[in-house]
């Protein structure tokens, strides 16, 4: 195998990766920093919080930050970095395909992945794209096969069985009495796994975030469809597994969004339905790309720090979604 030049970088690196102690609260902040400083274009100072934050990680990082500090690097016109940090992208499950996806929770990675993807195809460096490739596949090896197959499955039951096509075109009656016969049945298994291998996060069935760390899916689509009283017993679980930087925090603050946000407003009988829409972490939009109200930033930003996020400004800058323009929102329910 051949190194070049800027894949020595990788391999000098990686024994200091290796050797660092796990800074959980010091990689998100780096990470968020970073990001900040790239909406900026300050992207020599983007670079610097990217490596702090790898250097107190361990081997404990996400592929999309790497993916991100590519991007940066592109910024600052060095092609050797770029290589790096896209090798180390692999080496945490990142595949060359995945340069072509859309990223639809960061319009950077979206407009400038392609270039990323020209880079490794038409760089003179030849061998860099069988280094990315013999990474992945080692990276591959230390995933756990039969608990993979084990999700995957209580996926499938989900989203295939559960909720598929004819079930939520029937009543909302039937379509409740069907999920819930499954989802308790789902949770009974996922909450065996957890106690068995802890969340299966990252670390055990991959970091399969194809178009961003910060969309949905696999194992993260399950624990939405559980009861509160359930997922107060999932919870340690995930936070433990986002303080081991083995799940990604969005993961959980979307599943709050989507569990919490919505509250009943009394109405008197016979009246439809209403209740006030407000997120706890602001992560989920409206068909217009403009985030869902989230109270006052100061509250919502506060809330998004307890759990290792950037602040609501720089998500909303990065995802390219507009600020809610209303604190909260009053929904009414249609019975049609």
């Amino acid at each position: 195998m051949y190194l070049t030049r800027f894949v020595f970088f990788v391999f000098f690196f990686l024994p200091y990766l290796v050797k660092a102690q796990l800074d959980y609260q010091s990689y998100y902040s780096s990470i968020n920093l970073a990001e900040h400083f790239y909406i900026k274009g300050e992207f020599s100072k983007s670079d610097s919080c990217f490596k702090k934050a790898f250097s107190t990680a361990g081997l404990n990082t996400f592929n999309q930050d790497y993916l991100f500090a590519a991007v940066n690097a592109l910024g600052m016109k060095d092609t050797t970095l770029t290589c790096s940090y896209l090798t180390l992208f692999a080496s945490k499950g990142g595949r060359v395909e995945d340069l072509r996806n859309k990223y639809y929770f960061n319009i950077y990675l979206d407009s400038l992945c392609p270039q990323l993807y020209s880079l490794v195809f038409y760089t003179s460096k030849k061998h860099f794209k069988k280094n990315m490739l013999l990474c992945y596949k080692a990276y591959k090896k230390t995933l756990n096969k039969k608990l993979i197959r084990k999700v995957n499955r209580l996926v499938f039951i989900d989203q295939r069985i559960a909720r598929n096509f004819l079930v939520v075109k029937t009543s909302k009656k039937i379509m409740f009495k069907i999920t819930g016969i499954f989802d308790p049945i789902t949770f009974k298994k996922l909450i065996a796994i957890c106690e068995k291998y802890g969340w299966p996060g990252y670390n055990l069935i991959g970091e399969n975030k194809p178009n961003g760390k910060a969309t949905l899916g696999g194992v993260e689509l399950l624990i939405r469809h559980f009861t509160k009283e359930n997922l107060k017993k999932i919870e340690p679980y995930i936070l433990h597994s986002i303080q081991q930087l083995q799940t990604h925090p969005s993961s959980w603050a979307t599943c709050m969004d989507y569990i919490y946000m919505a509250t009943d407003i009394p109405v008197e009988k016979g009246q439809p339905r209403k209740a006030i829409l407000k997120q706890i972490y602001g992560t989920m939009y409206r068909r217009k790309k403009e985030l869902i109200p989230f109270g006052k930033i100061d509250e919502v930003n506060a809330n998004r720090a307890l759990l290792f996020l950037s602040n609501i400004e720089d998500y909303a800058k990065i995802s390219g979604k507009k600020l809610p323009t209303e604190e909260v929102q009053i929904i009414t329910e249609n019975k049609k």
